[in-house]
C-alpha cells in the first residue's frame, strides 16, 4: 500500500510540475519601439503656389521621451539656417516646430511607421511679411 501511495504521489507531483508549452513573443521579431521618433529622419519640403518651384530637403536628429520630442534640423535649399526641433506625438498625429533664424516653421502631419508626412506654414526667413505654406515628408534612416 505504501508503494502505491508513493507511486500516486509521484504521479501527482509529475502532473503538477509538467507545464504545457506557452506561446510568447517571437524571438526573431523586434519589439515595437517605445520611442519611434528617436533617430535620424531625412525628408523633403515643397512650397505651395505661387512658389511651387522651390523644393528642398532636411535632416532631423530627434530624441523622443514619452509623447514629446526635441532635436536639431539641417534644412537645405533655403535661406533659413539650421535650428532646433520641438514637438509632440499623439497616437499617429505629429505636431512640431523648427526654430530657424528668427522664424518658426510649424508642421502638422501623420506618422506611419518609419515615415511621416503633412503640411507646414511659416513666414519666409528672408522676408517675414511673406507667408508660406507647403507639404513635407520624411523617412527614418535605418
Amino acid at each position: 500500500m505504501k508503494i502505491l501511495a508513493s507511486f500516486s504521489l509521484l504521479l501527482l507531483l509529475a502532473a503538477c510540475t509538467t507545464a504545457a508549452p506557452t506561446s510568447g513573443p517571437d524571438p526573431t521579431e523586434a519589439p515595437p519601439s517605445a520611442a519611434p521618433l528617436t533617430g535620424t529622419w531625412t525628408g523633403d519640403w515643397a512650397i505651395d503656389p505661387p512658389y511651387e518651384t522651390v523644393i528642398g530637403g532636411f535632416t532631423m536628429e530627434l530624441d523622443q521621451t514619452d509623447a514629446s520630442f526635441t532635436g536639431t534640423v539641417e534644412p537645405t535649399n533655403t535661406d533659413c539656417s539650421s535650428g532646433t526641433v520641438s514637438g509632440t506625438l499623439d497616437g499617429t498625429d505629429i505636431t512640431f516646430g523648427w526654430f530657424l533664424s528668427s522664424e518658426t516653421v510649424q508642421f502638422t502631419g501623420v506618422l506611419d511607421g518609419t515615415s511621416m508626412s503633412g503640411t507646414w506654414a511659416a513666414p519666409a526667413c528672408s522676408d517675414p511679411n511673406i507667408a508660406l505654406t507647403g507639404t513635407w515628408n520624411a523617412t527614418k534612416d535605418e
